[in-house]
């Protein structure tokens, strides 16, 4: 029972977060940009009491400085749930679980190049090797969290039963 649940939470949240990267490269160039240096100008002004304070220059030479690596972070992280969406299914189905981790990386890895493609056909936006690699860096990391949870859950399984 708790097994088919896992199963099809994990399903239906990595079809989530599919969707949610399908609609990130959906947008133009000029609407992406507009949209990271949106959420850049708020991280900023959360973490940085000073920011709103300094004239518009200065946060602008910020936002611009400081945009492109949360974007990398975004790619990274939107990639690291669905791996580990992917991984967490992946290891209730039955059979050798590296092998099932494997099939579990080869399916976001595709699902990062489809993407890459997909934004070929986006005005403003092209196909980036570095977010390729970001992307499987990021699905690797939630692939090996979903492998660390479920060996930490089976051996206290184990300990209890």
């Amino acid at each position: 029972m708790f097994k088919n649940a896992v199963r099809w939470f994990s399903f239906a949240c990595a079809l989530a977060v599919m969707a949610a990267i399908f609609w990130f490269s959906s947008k133009s160039g000029e609407a992406s940009g507009l949209q990271s240096q949106s959420f850049t100008e708020r991280v900023m002004a959360a973490f940085l009491p000073y920011f709103n304070r300094l004239g518009e220059a200065e946060r602008a030479e910020l936002v611009g400085r400081y945009s492109p690596l949360l974007r990398v972070a975004a790619h990274f992280g939107l990639f690291s749930l669905l791996g580990l969406f992917c991984g967490a299914f992946s290891l209730t189905l039955k059979g050798k679980k590296a092998a099932l981790s494997l099939y579990a990386f080869s399916f976001c890895l595709l699902y990062a190049l489809s993407d890459e493609v997909h934004q070929i056909f986006v005005e403003g936006r092209a196909f980036e090797l570095s977010d390729l690699g970001v992307d499987a860096l990021g699905a690797l990391a939630g692939i090996c969290a979903a492998l660390l949870s479920y060996y930490i859950y089976r051996g206290k399984k184990k300990r209890l039963t």
